[in-house]
């Protein structure tokens, strides 16, 4: 291992350690200046250590130099919050606070909050956000945006952009830290990962802007079929794409965790109902979920579709639907209209006879 490299070892050790030895400080009461108290003495300790290991750093590699300047600058604040927010000063006979420090917004950010009671003392509570690089925080927020079921590679993949290599890394760094860890395939955030990112206050990824245009339409059908499923058929309609498009886009979902395919048909997975929740619709029953067809459907489609309605659940042929619909269109289009509905599952045909489908008269 390189001078270089175990530099950093070193400093991700000391950081972890840094972190164990900040929360137990929890359960300390301030009662003495800072030096007299030897948890944050060694806390202080360990962060000079780490500051000076990123000094070296910028001798041995200078195109770290502008990364480890800002590395160097949140320690100082590190430093400089530790120093003056425990120590403590009497006047006329009551405790009184040194001035606070502002945060930093560093990457490497970690801050103390230590509240001394004036009368009777409480111990102090602290805030911690530890050293993590922007990938790290991308990994771990996309570990978390997964939930309790574990992230795999390509959820990982799909909401940091990352490729294999990167994102095993900054696994492998979230792991070292004992932020992370995975099992089968899958990864998961620790109770350590957990209030890091609570506490930091990560935002999640959008995982629509993450998808191309056609996996967005895509899914926005098949998020619309909601527990009923859709089949390729009527993503085909109901989208511009051809149906190997269509193939190759259900497959890309698919392997995305998002979509689930069940006897030919497309559904949402719980990963994927998670993620894409606004765009399932509300349940319609009734006159309610018929309005809403004709509204999506074309107008010929949607003549043909009310010529059906009107007859209820008795049917009628295509023969007296065309001699209704002679003067409007020919019997080619009316068949095409009809393959369209039965297509989308709006129309069934039964001895020759058209209905709709059953469900588009259930009151729910």
């Amino acid at each position: 291992m390189s001078t270089l490299q175990e530099l950093v070892a070193r400093a991700r050790q000391q950081t972890a350690e840094l972190r164990h030895t900040l929360t137990d400080l929890a359960n300390v009461e301030i009662e003495a200046p800072t030096h007299a108290v030897p948890e944050i003495e060694r806390a202080l300790a360990t962060l000079h250590a780490i500051k000076n290991g990123y000094a070296l750093t910028e001798v041995l590699d200078p195109k770290m130099q502008d990364f480890m300047d800002g590395k160097i600058e949140g320690l100082d604040s590190a430093i400089e919050a530790l120093e003056g927010r425990g120590a403590t000063k009497k006047r006329g006979g009551k405790r009184t606070k040194a001035p606070a420090v502002a945060r930093s917004s560093s990457i490497f950010d970690i801050s103390t909050d230590v509240r001394i009671a004036e009368a009777t003392p409480k111990p102090h509570t602290l805030e911690l956000t530890t050293t993590l690089v922007k990938g790290e925080i991308a990994v771990l927020v996309a570990i978390g945006q997964c939930g309790d079921r574990g992230a795999t590679h390509a959820h990982i993949g799909l909401l940091t952009t990352y490729k294999s290599r990167s994102r095993e890394n900054y696994l492998g760094m979230l792991r070292q830290s004992g932020l992370a860890e995975s099992a089968k395939g899958r990864h998961y955030l620790t109770d350590d990962g957990k209030r890091e990112l609570e506490n930091a206050g990560f935002q999640p990824r959008v995982i629509a802007d993450l998808l191309s245009k056609g996996e967005t339409e895509v899914i926005t059908v098949i998020a619309r079929g909601d527990h009923r499923g859709v089949t390729k058929g009527i993503i085909a309609l109901e989208t511009p794409y051809k149906a190997r498009s269509v193939d190759n886009y259900v497959a890309t979902l698919g392997v995305r965790e998002l979509i689930e395919t069940r006897d030919g048909r497309q559904y949402l997975t719980a990963f994927g109902r998670a993620m894409f929740k606004a765009l399932i619709p509300a349940p319609l029953h009734g006159l309610e979920l018929r309005n809403r067809i004709r509204e999506e459907i074309s107008e010929g489609e949607a003549i043909v579709f009310e010529t059906i309605e009107e007859t209820g659940h008795n049917g009628i042929t295509k023969a007296h639907l065309v001699a209704e619909l002679d003067a409007k269109y020919k019997t080619r289009s009316i068949e095409n209209y009809l393959g369209t509905l039965s297509t989308r599952e709006l129309v069934t045909r039964t001895e020759g006879v058209y209905a709709l489908e059953d469900r588009l008269f259930a009151k729910g």
